[in-house]
C-alpha cells in the first residue's frame, strides 16, 4: 500500500505521570486493536540507561537519537499504513512524536491519563515498579505539580483525557479504544 491509496493508521500516544498506568493500559489496548504495535518508553530508556548514566549528556543525546531513528524507521516502512502504533511516554517526547506523525500524514491521537493523587501514589509505589521505574514519592508529587503535555494548540492532533482512578487497565483500554474509533471515523 502506498500513501496515495490509503490513509495510515493512527499513532496513539499515552501520556501521563510515572506510575499512572500507561504501560499496563497500553498492553491491554494493544490486545484490543488489530494490527497494532506497542513502542513503550522503557524500550528506549532501558537501552540508553544500560549504555550511559541516566541524565548525563551522553544519555540524553543517545535517547534523542534512538527515538528519532525509531520514528523515522516506522514512517519509512510500508507497514505503518496498516499498523496502529501505540506509544507511551512523557511530555518531554510527546511533541516530537506528534510533529513527526503529522509531518508524514499520520493521524495522531494524544491520550492523557490521570488519576487522583492518593491512587497515583499507591500505584506508583507498588513492588513491581521497584528497580527501573520511578517510585520516589517526592519526585512524583513534584511532577504532579507540573503541567501535563497538552496539544490544544496543534492543528491535526486529537486529544483525549481519561481519568483512570477507578478503572481497571482493561476497562481503561476499552474506553480508550472506543474513543479512538470515534476520532478515526470522523
Amino acid at each position: 500500500m502506498s500513501a496515495g491509496s490509503h490513509t495510515p493508521k493512527p499513532w496513539v500516544y499515552l501520556n501521563g505521570y510515572a506510575g499512572v498506568g500507561k504501560l499496563t493500559i497500553a498492553r491491554e489496548l494493544q490486545r484490543l486493536i488489530p494490527e497494532s504495535r506497542l513502542v513503550h518508553i522503557h524500550l528506549i530508556v532501558d537501552l540508553c540507561r544500560n549504555i550511559f548514566t541516566q541524565g548525563s549528556s551522553e544519555y540524553e543525546t543517545l535517547r534523542a537519537a534512538v527515538r528519532t531513528q525509531v520514528l523515522s524507521a516506522i514512517t519509512s516502512s510500508e507497514s505503518h499504513f496498516i499498523t496502529t502504533y501505540i506509544f507511551t511516554g512523557s511530555h518531554a517526547s510527546a511533541r516530537q512524536h506528534s510533529k513527526h506523525a503529522l509531518s508524514h500524514g499520520v493521524p495522531f491521537i494524544s491520550v492523557i491519563l490521570h488519576c487522583e493523587e492518593e491512587e497515583h501514589m499507591r500505584r506508583a509505589t507498588q513492588e513491581e515498579r521497584q528497580g527501573k521505574k520511578l517510585t520516589d514519592m517526592g519526585k512524583l508529587k513534584e511532577f504532579r505539580a507540573g503541567e501535563r503535555s497538552r496539544f490544544e494548540d496543534m492543528v491535526g492532533v486529537k486529544e483525549i483525557e481519561v481519568d483512570v482512578t477507578s478503572l481497571q487497565p482493561n476497562e481503561a483500554a476499552k474506553l480508550i479504544s472506543r474513543m479512538i474509533n470515534t476520532h478515526v471515523s470522523k
